[in-house]
């Protein structure tokens, strides 16, 4: 996710909050000429403007159209996060995971030109899905990376369903993008 929104970021920016901070920083930055030389100024400036994930996904939301309210879902799964790294008492909730789970699932059907709900997202009698996003490459020049990737490059989706109790069943479905 991370990647898919700095990316966003980088092609479709600058963030507003990185033009704030430039409008802001670059004048006082400018000023220490005589005594900081070019490279350490534009280092510093770049560290001032710099946007957090936070600022990115706010952005991402914004410019792609997905609903403003899947912020929310980023949030509680970075104050989770943080709060365990940080080796702090978090309460989480059941719905936690399946918050982080919508937003990815919203961020990568996006990429892939996926519109609407699937019917394996709203299905009243499934527990629980699994997302398996894969990348394969289509022909192109051998170097390309699937962090250099576009998005359109993403090929397949299998998911994985596991069914109420009362249906001894398991479902799975794989499916080709057809671009």
């Amino acid at each position: 996710m991370e990647t898919i929104v700095s990316a966003h970021a980088d092609t479709a920016g600058p963030v507003p909050q990185e033009i704030a901070r430039k409008t802001t920083w670059k004048p006082v930055i400018d000023a220490q000429k005589p005594i900081i030389d070019s490279d350490t100024r534009g280092k510093a400036l770049t560290s001032i403007t710099q946007t957090s994930l936070g600022e990115r996904v706010n952005f991402y939301l914004d410019r792609t159209g997905l609903p403003a309210s899947l912020y929310d879902q980023f949030r509680i799964a970075r104050d989770r996060r943080n709060d365990v790294i940080h080796g702090n008492v978090t309460d989480v909730q059941m719905s936690d995971p399946s918050g982080a789970e919508q937003l990815a699932a919203a961020i990568l059907k996006h990429e892939m030109g996926l519109l609407g709900a699937m019917s394996w997202e709203s299905h009243p009698r499934i527990l629980t899905t699994t997302l398996n996003w894969q990348y394969t490459p289509r022909a192109g020049p051998a170097e390309t990376t699937e962090a250099q990737a576009p998005p359109s490059q993403y090929q397949k989706i299998s998911f994985h369903m596991d069914l109420t109790k009362d249906d001894s069943q398991q479902a799975e479905h794989i499916a080709e993008d057809p671009r």
